[in-house]
């Protein structure tokens, strides 16, 4: 595990950066269907750059000092990183359908509140799945 952290740093810096530049650029054309999807795909791709670089950082000292940095810092990590992994694949898919419904009916209205909505309520949802999860996974013997 010690070798990956510098690969784990550099490849989540990496994330960070181009996954901001890719903000900033469709930040502006939030009015739009399409580039509120890449936006929110962007963002969500973020978080789980910045989860990855967490459990990066709570490995260093538990490897350098033997400091156990389990419990909320690891549940936190958990969180972020799986409830962002599954909200990404969802909103790619959303950008799948609306590209193939754009395709098909080209003058088709998509309403950019319920693709939002649709998304908070997806991401929402896994929070409680994966926070029942590691409840029950403590309640464990």
């Amino acid at each position: 595990p010690i070798k990956l952290i510098p690969t784990n740093a550099i490849l989540c810096c990496a994330c960070i950066f181009l996954n901001g530049s890719i903000i900033a650029r469709y930040c502006k054309r939030l009015q739009k269907v399409v580039p509120t999807l890449y936006f929110m795909n962007a963002t969500v791709d973020m978080t789980v750059g910045v989860g990855v670089a967490l459990q990066t950082l709570t490995i260093i000292p538990s490897i350098s000092m033997k400091y156990d940095i389990s419990g909320y810092i690891a549940a936190v990590c958990y969180i972020l990183v799986g409830v962002s992994t599954r909200t990404s694949t969802f909103v790619n898919l959303l950008l799948c359908t609306v590209r193939a419904i754009n395709i098909i009916l080209p003058f088709r209205h998509i309403s950019r509140f319920a693709l939002i909505t649709m998304t908070a309520c997806y991401a929402t949802s896994w929070v409680a799945m994966v926070a029942w999860d590691i409840s029950w996974f403590e309640k464990q013997p």
